[in-house]
């Protein structure tokens, strides 16, 4: 049955009526209330076990969901050079390295003055690609990421 599901919700994303941009958003909204509902729930955890195993156990899991997810949905849109697989295993390294340390934090502090620090990334992904790659970034996608980054910031202090 979920089998089955998997294949319409592929289909339906990939041969509907959407288009890139769409779909795009899409994703990306629901990686925010993934991400949203994650942070919440870790903090909670990271107060009631160690911080290093929950951390292990949530990217575990995370780990298993994505491979399901590659293999009844994604697989045929996956395509790796020998460049962007290195890009991958680093990105795979610092994600872990990223991952550890927020449990450690959500451990040591509140999730109200932890989550809102960790959300700045948007800038440090921002200023990596500008600096390092060269990347042309748009005034509107600096707004956003400027917007992004003070709310967080704004709710960090005045919360």
């Amino acid at each position: 049955m979920h089998f089955v599901l998997l294949l319409k919700a592929d289909w339906l994303l990939y041969n509907s009526f959407m288009n890139s941009a769409t779909i795009a958003i899409l994703f990306g909204l629901i990686a925010a209330i993934s991400w949203g509902i994650s942070d919440f729930l870790i903090g909670k955890s990271s107060k009631q076990a160690e911080p290093m195993k929950g951390a292990l156990l949530v990217n575990s899991y995370g780990a298993i969901i994505y491979a399901l997810l590659f293999v009844f949905i994604f697989h045929r849109h996956a395509i790796f050079t020998s460049t962007g697989l290195w890009y991958a295993i680093l990105g795979g390294v610092l994600f872990g390295i990223a991952q550890a340390s927020f449990f450690k934090a959500m451990n040591l502090g509140l999730i109200g003055l932890v989550s809102p620090i960790s959300s700045v990334y948007p800038l440090v992904t921002l200023l990596f690609g500008v600096l390092l790659f060269a990347e042309h970034v748009t005034l509107m996608q600096i707004l956003g990421i400027l917007l992004v980054v003070s709310g967080s910031s704004w709710q960090r202090v005045y919360l």
